[in-house]
């Protein structure tokens, strides 16, 4: 007998409900948040996607429409910012390699006076190992990095929406 190297399988395809509308997905494309995202522990499995505008990820709950959370990189927003993660999270993270991974900053926006209003969550950022597709949101206790920084947003309809 020969093994056939060209045979495929077919991927199961999953449709999550999300704020966006409904998107189908590849259910390796499943990432596992073991301990959740804090005040969400119950929800452990998420997508990811970016809208359109490149800055903005979403991380959203696949059995929940309602649980999603606008991400950003907080190396380019926050001068400075610096993230050390300790061997637990290594270990629970399944880090093999510091590629492997990527930080995110869980964003709020807020419409205020002057405008849209944006804060990022520095001290508790997700952290997420794109190659086993495993993340958590991890809370650094030696830094001294706001719960609330905020971000000052120029005038751009990619963030605010036509009006």
């Amino acid at each position: 007998m020969t093994a056939n190297a060209n045979v495929e399988f077919e991927e199961e395809i999953i449709k999550v409900d999300t704020r966006f509308g409904v998107l189908e997905v590849p259910k390796s494309k499943i990432f596992k948040f073991p301990f959740g995202i804090i005040g969400f522990e119950s929800h452990q499995e998420y997508i990811m996607f970016v809208l359109p505008n490149k800055e903005i990820t979403i991380l959203q709950a696949v059995d929940s429409p309602d649980i999603a959370f606008p991400l950003v990189d907080p190396f380019v927003l926050v001068k400075g910012y610096k993230v050390e993660l300790k061997n637990t999270w290594i270990s629970a993270l399944k880090v093999e390699d510091k590629d492997e991974i990527v930080v995110f900053a869980i964003a709020t926006f807020r419409r205020g006076k002057n405008g849209l209003k944006m804060t990022l969550n520095l001290k508790a950022p997700v952290v997420v190992n794109f190659t086993k597709k495993v993340g958590a949101q991890i809370i650094l206790e030696d830094a001294n990095w706001p719960i609330r920084y905020e971000v000052e947003l120029k005038k751009d309809k990619n963030v605010e929406g036509d009006k």
